[in-house]
């Protein structure tokens, strides 16, 4: 190729330069304007030198996937006008995502003169910001009416943007959820969604912003000092029994295994009402022979009016939250075992169903935001019924695309934070 020493290294170090520039990972925008620089290499049998050119495109993105542009190559000595798709290979390390595309057009050789052409090539595309990108890419152009192979390299610059919303609006649209949809007690659940808008920083809540109390008590986890209290029983702000009285017996309630005594009853050391000895009581549960309906109760049981161990009431639960990369739907490898610690509840359970729950920043077209949501949520439910065999009937994915933030989407950390799905499982068991 007879390619001038000053173009090419001109290239070489504005490549180099733009490529030392930090990316910046963001929801996917579908429409793309590029300028770039570079040169056409004409082929053999074209009487025509190494062309410098600029290239300019404008174009979409489908989905992640496809996209289609027009491209218009423009040198001194031949340029060429086509259309081509592309398709977008998965982003790899470093936010840089390959391409290859494909199409037709015109080469203009010599003026009056058209040779048909059909368009390949390579490339590659990486962010700078939210809407600023470096793209590079090589080509090869077939020319049917010549014959002759020409070849073509580009690097430079492409700005993207979605939804037509203009700069103003979209100030508007990412500062509104700071102030409608804020977080105000810090606990991962949006303002708007937030049923305990005053959780202490720090504590555990549920889908709702409230805080979990896997007993029932009204202690929340956090707080609670003795976990695991039987449903119904009196307790401190700690969570444990009161050392007292409470049904007025005498008998301390650690110790009391009548705790429901009327008050005023004459009761013997284990806070029960004696039994006489003429009718007997053989289990010793504090329920006569002839009232009790279960006579075989261990020892030390706690029993009810008819004499059989008291069954529990309880609240049992379990959360799921995963993270998704920039544009995608693919479930990280780090959130496997979270999402089988669900199917093994939910298999423990078998009463219990599971709404998941997928979100997106909101960088982009709010439609196709919507989509990507739905794709997350459903991904994570086919994960539960595929992998781990829990019943479609009992699995529901919905997605509310960037409506539910629950961070800051002006910046790439709280960007990151919506870009998720959750869920949340609360049963009621009896043991």
């Amino acid at each position: 190729m007879k390619i001038h020493y000053s173009i090419k290294h001109a290239i070489l170090g504005a490549a180099l330069a733009l490529a030392s520039l930090p990316g910046v990972a963001a929801e996917q925008q579908p429409w793309e304007v590029g300028l770039g620089l570079g040169f056409i290499d004409p082929g053999s049998k074209r009487d025509i030198g190494s062309d410098p050119a600029g290239l300019i495109t404008f174009g979409g993105r489908f989905n992640s996937t496809w996209g289609a542009e027009v491209a218009a190559m423009l040198g001194n000595d031949i340029s060429l006008l086509g259309f081509r798709g592309l398709y977008h290979f998965n982003e790899l390390p470093g936010a840089w995502t390959p391409f290859v595309s494909f199409g037709a057009g015109i080469t203009d050789p010599k003026p009056g003169e058209h040779d048909n052409t059909a368009l390949v090539g390579v490339g590659v595309k990486h962010p700078i910001n939210d809407n600023l990108g470096l793209r590079g890419e090589v080509n090869a152009h077939q020319g049917f009416d010549s014959g002759a192979t020409d070849l073509s390299l580009f690097v430079g610059l492409t700005w993207s943007w979605g939804g037509g919303m203009t700069k103003a609006a979209a100030s508007t649209a990412t500062a509104a959820p700071s102030v409608q949809d804020g977080d105000a007690d810090g606990d991962g659940v949006s303002d708007s969604r937030d049923r305990c808008s005053v959780s202490p920083a720090g504590a555990k809540v549920n889908s709702e912003g409230c805080m979990i109390d896997s007993d029932g008590d009204g202690v929340a986890n956090s707080l609670d000092g003795c976990p695991g209290t039987p449903a119904g029983t009196r307790v401190d702000s700690q969570g444990c029994p009161p050392v007292g009285d409470g049904d007025g017996d005498g008998v301390l309630d650690s110790a009391d295994r009548c705790p429901d005594t009327p008050s005023g009853s004459n009761v013997d050391a284990a806070g029960c009402t004696p039994v006489t000895t003429a009718i007997g009581d053989s289990d010793g549960d504090g329920v006569a022979d002839d009232m009790d309906k279960c006579s075989a109760t261990p020892s030390g049981a706690r029993v009810d009016a008819d004499g059989c161990s008291a069954r529990l009431t309880e609240k049992v639960g379990i959360t799921l939250k995963l993270n998704f990369e920039t544009d995608k739907s693919a479930i990280k490898p780090e959130f496997s075992d979270e999402i089988a610690k669900v199917a093994k509840f939910m298999r423990e359970y078998p009463g219990s169903s599971v709404v998941i729950e997928g979100h997106t920043d909101n960088t982009g077209d709010r439609d196709y935001n919507q989509k990507l949501s739905e794709q997350r949520a459903e991904a994570v439910a086919d994960s539960l019924v595929r992998d781990h065999g829990v019943s479609a009937d009992r699995v529901k994915a919905v997605g509310y695309g960037d409506s539910r933030p629950i961070a800051d989407n002006r910046t790439a950390a709280g960007r990151a934070q919506n870009r998720r799905v959750d869920a949340a499982i609360e049963e009621t068991v009896t043991r």
